[in-house]
């Protein structure tokens, strides 16, 4: 600086003292102010630099039972850092290490020394953040550990299927230690003896049970149709062995069939009316509408005909429709919901089918008459008992 300074002031020529006078103040004070800086940047270094090496000993105490108090005594007579500092380094440091290790128990080992009421707060909060993330790892561990167990009996279940397919039935004593795969080497030898037509009707039901679950309430995974396949009764080996590898076509049928675009056509020309019928003031319509629920039964038909369509077309080119022929069973379907609610909201026809409960024009009291559950719709209750009461609801009978 000094130098440089030497420089700077060679380079102004004699005579000029006024303009040399002010030069010199105004370079002096920048100088100043770089070297004021400059002198707070080192400190600050060093202090950085005692924290971090003040904080890898207090760690290196804690993990080899060592004395904190004594490595912080040590510090207080060759270091700048005050009590205050040196306080807050011992805990941070200690508090990094049991999340680190996954051990809260390191907190108990600081000091009392070190300790005031918001620091005991803050290191109750950490304790109980390291539990959590304890019984997270614990619980996720046991979850891979089940997904594992369960991929390995599910694999072991497909390549029984498949050597039974290839002549090869499996020998249930191979499989003595693993209760689940036992009773499955067992069951699928005696399946052989199903009727093949019966089977794959069983087996076309349920495919349709997947689809009807997606407009229903979506629970069905390529996880759980497989599970599905492989438990179903009434279907031999080769069947299910087909049916397993439809199974991401039907996860692309499932996909396709939750399209907002479903929805949206339903939504643009069919729910309109509906909420015109719900909201009428016409008296007469509202007292034949009591009890009737034309949203759900309109809607019945709408997916069951969004179903058939995609069953149909699956049957003939085994996959699922897309583009045009997709858009053509949405029309047919809209146009299907749409007569069914023309013929539904005539007068004639709303007085045939009011609430049990709802006192006719006439005075007199008819029995509801329910809608016919479809195949699927049946299967897909029996086998989802969250989904008995609505099937109930619905239908007006056990599944």
């Amino acid at each position: 600086i000094t130098k440089k300074r030497a420089e700077m002031f060679g380079s102004v020529g004699e005579g000029n003292d006024f303009y040399l006078n002010g030069f010199t103040k105004s370079i002096d004070a920048e100088l100043n102010q770089y070297e004021n800086r400059w002198q707070q940047d080192t400190a600050n270094y060093h202090q950085e630099v005692q924290a971090q090496t003040f904080k890898q000993e207090v760690v290196g105490a804690l993990m080899n039972n060592g004395d904190l108090m004594a490595v912080d005594s040590k510090w207080k007579g060759s270091s700048s850092l005050n009590n205050i500092e040196r306080n807050k380094l011992v805990i941070d440091a200690v508090t990094e290490q049991a999340f680190v290790a996954d051990d809260p128990s390191l907190l108990d080992k600081i000091p009392v020394r070190f300790l005031n009421a918001e620091s005991r707060s803050a290191i109750e909060k950490s304790k109980a953040q390291i539990q959590a993330a304890r019984m997270t790892k614990i619980r996720d561990a046991k979850a891979l550990a089940d997904w594992k167990r369960d991929e390995q009996l599910r694999t072991s279940k497909i390549d029984m299927l498949n050597g039974m397919v290839n002549g090869q039935p499996p020998d249930p004593a191979q499989y003595a230690n693993n209760p689940d795969a036992f009773e499955f080497a067992l069951r699928i030898q005696s399946a052989e003896l199903v009727n093949p037509v019966q089977s794959k009707a069983t087996a076309s039901a349920l495919r349709e049970e997947f689809l009807t679950s997606a407009t229903i309430d979506n629970s069905v995974s390529p996880e759980t149709m497989r599970e599905r396949i492989l438990s179903a009764p009434g279907i031999n080996a080769a069947d299910k062995v087909a049916l397993l590898n439809e199974v991401p076509q039907l996860a692309d049928g499932l996909i396709a069939l939750n399209d907002p675009a479903i929805r949206r056509i339903f939504t643009d020309r069919l729910n309109p009316r509906l909420t015109a019928l719900e909201n009428s003031p016409n008296a007469q319509i509202q007292g034949l509408l009591n009890g009737r629920n034309l949203r759900s039964e309109v809607l019945k038909t709408y997916d069951a005909e969004i179903r058939a369509g995609f069953l149909a077309y699956y049957e003939d080119n085994k996959r699922y429709p897309t583009g045009k022929a997709k858009q053509d069973i949405i029309d047919q379907a809209t146009e299907r919901a749409e007569k069914q609610l023309q013929e539904l909201t005539s007068i004639k026809n709303l007085n045939t089918n009011p609430n049990p409960n709802t006192t006719t024009n006439t005075g007199t009291s008819t029995a509801r008459e329910y809608p016919t559950p479809t195949q699927a719709d049946i299967n897909y209750a029996n086998n989802n008992p969250a989904a008995r009461a609505a099937f109930i609801r619905q239908f007006g009978r056990e599944p």
